[in-house]
């Protein structure tokens, strides 16, 4: 027949989640967690034993309990319930149908009463009758004393006088005391003598006004120990039970309130203090917290060897004591032993004991089994401390199944203890001294029967300042040495006089530690300003020791004090040295690191660590070349004993090496390093100190300036290379043109020369991407649509790929103003840098679209009309970290690429006022936005511009021939009289010689660049000083010359491209012509 237990659901119920923790760790038979209506569901179609947990967070848990057992009545109930739900459960169980069966117990939320609870149950189980709960039918039962006895707490009740006069078992149990004892002469007369009387007035006071009863009070066990407890009261019932009194007792390992805690340290501070023989003061403070506070306690010193000696071990059992010192082990030198306490200075806490601690401690086989019988369960270990020293540890340890653990709750009242104690060590080591010192000197002045003269004698020739006082502290003669020191005269240092040579703050600090006016004074330790009659204060050391006579009482106060100024200047200059060093270090933009002769790094500033990664309490006693390891530029080979040979006496210290830092997380920076010997006064060497100083981003730089320098160069190269191109395109475009109008209507001779026409302007857009490149300046825009553009300029960039590209572009698309060039050039570079990211082919997706924007955020985007360009590929995408820096100069992933092509491309787009987005994921491609200013409307037809009614004259200036004799015969072609000059000087003299003449030219034609000559800027100054109207045309074939993109501030009327064709020349030359003279640009 098997177990089921279930467990009423109550999600994030402090009992219930303790609940099932217990459970899935006992795992005692089969286990299941639902709600109340599914529990009873269960039970009611099982047919085996069962057991229904039911916990104080579980919503009505006695109507839960009666369903059960309206469904399964001989199914068992364990109710699990804290203080407050087992006050309710018990006071409820009156009219509860429960009450009637007895198959159902209370339990605290305590792992072991739990599961000692539930094993009970399921034996229980298998032996159900349905009998009535006081054995024999008919029996009167008392519920409330029924359910007291089930309950794992100690309860008691009273009537409503407060006569008490019910106690459970578990006071026997826990306490060991019998509850016909109790029921005679009631707890409190079990109670601790100093808390009985607050006790018994705190029971009256609640009796009398009907309010909560609570006190926290030790108890005398039945063993005879003291006991800590917490009782509470309240008044519950009905009828002629009401106002009867209901009550429970909760043991503790320590007193938890505020005023218990200072009571307990009050006790234990008087039990410590109550002898200063060093022995007896050892003893007293291990049996002062035993059992209040823990089982064992224990007290080891440090000897002059530096290991401890166990001085006192106190526990309820003698004989266990006993039998721990004589099978004291030897142990394991580990991080559990009270040798790491006096090592490292801080505490311990282990929570839980287990027998692999105990097996790596102890050696001794049978030691460890007996140990292990022990029951050894939490521990707390805590240094005694005096005088910045530890002088040994005290160690408090839990015991016994079913004890609690220690937790971090614990340790403030820990830590109190031991500050009590190990002033109380202290003052009883420095009383054993002073009485030895005092004993050796009765001794000697006894041998030399010269006692008083003596120590007078011995006092006057003492560095120190050396006094004696009566038993109340007053001095007792003109104290010389003291008023020797302090410039006070005989009468000043009278009575009590002699403190007013105290500083006022330390003054009223010794009156109230002064121990004087107590029955039993302790030695007095006081660092204190005292008048020197030198003028001021000066910082002393003050021993104050009482000296008692065979009686015991204080016969009088020997006093020294020990003048500490010069050390205490000196060291808080050198604390201020030290900080001023540490803020200087960490300050530094060097990192800084300083070992000793073995190598091994004494000093870590912060910077250091940056540049390393190790953190400073890591690297700190470390070999250097560990923590700091520098690899050769050139071979990157790995260079040990940096620092050795500076350390050696024949070597030099080195200045500012380079050499290659590898980090700890194996980044590599370049550094630049120095490093020299540290000597001592004597001149010996002590150490080394290195520092090192990044130059990574300096080196960056510098390859970046060279980088920048090449570039340039190729770039001043790719302009001139232009230029000259695109002079030449002008006049094979220009000469195409011409025979295409020489011979018209031959369609085959058209078709030739139109398909050249088309491969001259395609060797353009090469040109213009080497302008785009040499970075010219401003791109020369004019309004139009970019449909023609992206359709020409994509196939050429996809020349050669294997992917394929899918253009869709609206019907409707707005015109924009941009820079063919450039704009050419921008698309370009986002085309091939599709392609290359699906090196196998694939569909590469542009799309042009009106887009109207709201402005969302005004500096990245404004709002108004834009025409948006989408490239998108289906790629490996890029990388999350990489896509902040792929518009970066240089920035590239590809082996052999120069990182300048989405640079580029950014530039060009933000000088024409558009804004570029891009969006990447990994395995799913990229996409990138272009938004260029529109101009929604559609463009306004332009003017109709007249054709000159007579032939007008225009001047020409560039410096190849060729060009000058093409512009000419296609100007001729246009109905213009020509002029050409080949220098600007030239066009000048015969500019002015027509307006001599009364035959001015309409306009001039001026090429940019004339070398060794006056080019067209200058030309043109020259010639509105002849003429302020003079209509002036620039023409170049370095189209990103910022003349060329604002020609107008500079004069001229208009500026045409190198090469253009016909009908652009034809457009540009009457606009300028214009009566009203507006600009065309």
């Amino acid at each position: 027949m098997s177990h089921t237990i279930l467990v009423v659901d109550a999600p994030g119920g402090a009992c219930f989640e303790r609940v099932v923790s217990t459970v899935k760790r006992a795992s005692p038979a089969s286990f299941h967690v639902g709600t109340a209506e599914e529990v009873v569901r269960r039970v009611a179609a099982h047919d085996g034993p069962a057991v229904v947990i039911v916990t104080s967070d579980t919503p009505a848990p006695l109507a839960v309990a009666e369903q059960v057992y309206g469904a399964a009545p001989l199914t068992y109930v364990l109710f699990v319930a804290d203080d407050a739900g087992a006050a309710t459960l018990v006071s409820g169980l009156r009219d509860s149908a429960v009450s009637q069966g007895a198959r159902w117990a209370i339990s605290p939320p305590d792992d072991d009463r739990i599961v000692e609870l539930l094993a009970g149950a399921l034996g229980a189980s298998r032996r159900l009758k349905t009998t009535a709960l006081g054995g024999e039918p008919g029996r009167e039962v008392d519920v409330i004393s029924a359910a007291a006895g089930r309950l794992a707490h100690m309860v008691w009740s009273a009537a409503a006088d407060g006569t008490i006069d019910y106690y459970n078992a578990e006071w026997e149990r826990v306490l060991g005391l019998a509850v016909a004892d109790l029921k005679r002469h009631g707890w409190i007369a079990f109670s601790h003598d100093a808390d009985r009387p607050r006790a018994r007035l705190a029971w009256e006071q609640a009796i009398s006004t009907g309010g909560h009863f609570q006190i926290e009070a030790r108890l005398r066990a039945g063993g005879g120990q003291w006991s800590w407890c917490r009782l509470e009261a309240r008044q519950r019932g009905e009828g002629q039970d009401a106002g009867r009194w209901y009550g429970d007792c909760v043991l503790l390992r320590a007193p938890q309130s505020l005023e218990n805690s200072w009571r307990f340290l009050s006790e234990v501070a008087r039990r410590i203090t109550e002898s200063l023989d060093y022995e007896s003061t050892l003893s007293s403070l291990a049996q002062a917290v035993v059992p209040t506070f823990a089982d064992w306690c224990a007290v080891d010193v440090v000897n002059d060897a530096g290991g401890l000696e166990r001085a006192s071990l106190s526990h309820t059992n003698p004989d266990l004591v006993r039998a721990i010192v004589s099978r004291r082990p030897d142990v394991e030198v580990s991080r559990w032993t009270a040798l790491d306490v006096v090592r490292t200075g801080e505490p311990q806490l282990i929570t839980d004991i287990d027998q692999g601690m105990i097996d790596a401690i102890v050696k001794d086989p049978q030691a460890r089994a007996f140990f292990a019988s022990l029951k050894l369960r939490s521990l707390i270990r805590l240094p005694l401390k005096a005088r910045g020293r530890t002088v040994g540890v005290i160690t408090f340890v839990l015991s016994g199944p079913g004890a609690r653990r220690y937790t971090q709750e614990d340790l403030p009242l820990a830590t109190e203890i031991a500050q009590q104690g190990a002033i109380a060590v202290e003052n009883a080591r420095l009383y054993r001294k002073a009485r030895e010192e005092i004993e050796e000197r009765r001794h000697a002045e006894e041998a030399l029967a010269t006692s008083e003269a003596r120590y007078r004698s011995l006092i006057e020739a003492s560095a120190q300042i050396v006094w004696s006082l009566d038993a109340e502290g007053r001095a007792r003669d003109d104290l010389p040495g003291w008023r020797a020191f302090t410039g006070q005269s005989p009468k000043d240092v009278v009575g009590y006089g002699w403190m007013e040579a105290l500083h006022p703050r330390d003054r009223e600090s010794l009156r109230a530690r002064f121990p004087c006016f107590g029955p039993e004074p302790q030695a007095i330790v006081l660092q204190a300003d005292l008048a020197s009659a030198e003028g001021g204060y000066r910082s002393v050391i003050l021993r104050i020791v009482p000296l008692f006579d065979k009686d015991g009482c204080c016969r009088e106060w020997i006093a020294a004090g020990i003048d500490i100024t010069r050390e205490k200047t000196a060291n808080e200059l050198l604390a201020r040295e030290k900080e001023q060093l540490a803020v200087t270090l960490n300050s530094l933009g060097e990192a800084v690191v300083t070992m000793d002769t073995s190598g091994h790094i004494t000093l870590f500033n912060h910077v250091a660590q940056t540049l390393t990664g190790w953190p400073q309490r890591e690297a700190l006693g470390k070999p250097v070349d560990e923590v700091v390891p520098l690899h050769d530029m050139g071979s990157g080979q790995r260079l040990l004993d940096i620092v050795g040979g500076v350390l050696r006496q024949d070597e030099q210290p080195r200045l500012g090496e380079r050499r290659l830092l590898r980090a700890r997380d194996g980044s590599e920076r370049l550094v630049v390093y120095t490093a020299a010997r540290i000597r001592d006064p004597a001149g010996q060497s002590v150490g080394a100190v290195a520092v090192f100083r990044d130059i990574t981003a300096h080196q960056r730089l510098e390859e970046d300036a060279l980088k920048a320098q090449k570039l340039e160069s190729v770039g001043v190269l790719a302009g001139g290379i232009a230029h000259d191109f695109n002079n030449i395109l002008t006049a094979v475009i220009g000469n195409i043109t011409l025979a295409k109008m020489l011979v018209p209507g031959v369609d085959r001779v058209n078709h030739a020369l139109s398909e050249a026409e088309k491969a001259a302007w395609r060797a353009r857009g090469l040109t213009q991407q080497l302008l785009t490149f040499a970075r010219g300046g401003a791109p020369v825009k004019r309004e139009g649509s970019l449909a023609v553009l992206l359709r020409e300029t994509v196939p050429f960039a996809l020349a050669g790929s294997k992917a394929k590209c899918h253009v869709v572009v609206a019907d409707d698309l707005w015109t924009v103003a941009f820079d063919p060039g450039q704009l050419s050039q921008a698309i370009s570079n986002l085309v091939i840098n599709a392609a290359q990211a699906m090196p196998s082919g694939g569909i590469i997706h542009i799309e042009a679209r009106n887009a109207e924007t709201a402005g969302e955020d005004p500096q990245v985007l404004p709002p108004g009309p834009h025409v948006r360009i989408l490239v998108a590929d289906t790629g490996n995408g890029i990388p999350k970290a990489h896509l902040t820096k792929i518009f970066d100069p240089y920035f590239t992933t590809r082996e052999g690429h120069s990182g300048l092509g989405l640079a580029t491309t950014y530039s060009i787009i933000r000088r024409h006022g558009g804004v570029i987005r891009v969006e990447s994921e990994e395995g799913r491609g990229t996409q990138f936005e272009v938004y260029l200013p529109a101009q929604a409307a559609p463009t306004a037809p332009a003017k109709p511009v007249p054709r000159q009614r007579q032939r007008d004259r225009i001047l020409i200036l560039d410096d190849e021939p060729a060009l000058l004799t093409l512009l000419a015969a296609l100007l001729d072609y246009l109905g213009y009289e020509t002029s050409a000059a080949q220098d600007g000087a030239q066009a000048v003299a015969d500019y002015a010689q027509a307006l001599r003449e009364g035959r001015p030219f309409a306009a001039v034609i001026l090429d940019l660049t004339v070398p060794a000559g006056v080019g067209g800027e200058e030309c043109l100054r020259r010639l509105r000083s002849l003429d302020p109207d003079v209509r002036a045309i620039v023409s170049s074939g370095y189209c990103h010359d910022p003349i060329m993109a604002d020609f107008a501030r500079f004069g001229f009327r208009a500026a045409i491209t190198k090469p253009y064709q016909l009908h652009e020349l034809e457009q540009t030359i009457r606009g300028v012509l214009v009566e009203n003279g507006e600009h065309l640009r």
